[in-house]
């Protein structure tokens, strides 16, 4: 976390990665957020709602930081300052974001690594990670 950081509890949402997703090295275009009202135990009673002004937003505050790679993570495991650098290797970076009819999707460009893990079927799912803030 940022010094002077606002401490706010991130939210996940697993999303299913794309069967495809590690047959080849060309990045791939992977649902982050479908839209819905989700539930958990460790959200709002009203569960989080998805749609298409969220999905919008996040692009548009991409866009405002000047599209930047965005790294994908083992684990949530990648946000964290304190973590050792070999538990913040980033397993895939997402190169381009899209508001669709459906929710958010990423254009996401896998690690060699990672993609020997998703054929392997030992990462079965994305869980994207976002703060309402």
């Amino acid at each position: 976390m940022r010094a002077g950081a606002r401490a706010e509890p991130a939210i996940y949402l697993p999303a299913p990665m794309r069967a495809d997703a590690g047959q080849d090295a060309a990045p791939k275009w992977q649902m982050l957020f479908p839209l819905g009202t989700f539930h958990n135990g460790g959200w709002p009673k009203d569960g989080i709602t998805i749609d298409a002004a969220f999905c919008a937003a996040i692009v548009g505050n991409w866009g405002k930081r000047g599209k930047p790679a965005l790294p994908v993570d083992y684990l949530h495991r990648g946000g964290d300052d304190a973590q050792p650098v070999a538990a913040q290797i980033a397993s895939g970076w997402i190169d381009a974001l899209e508001a669709r009819a459906d929710g958010l999707w990423a254009l996401v460009g896998w690690t060699e690594r990672a993609r020997t893990l998703i054929l392997a079927d030992e990462y079965r799912y994305l869980s994207p990670e976002f703060h309402r803030n």
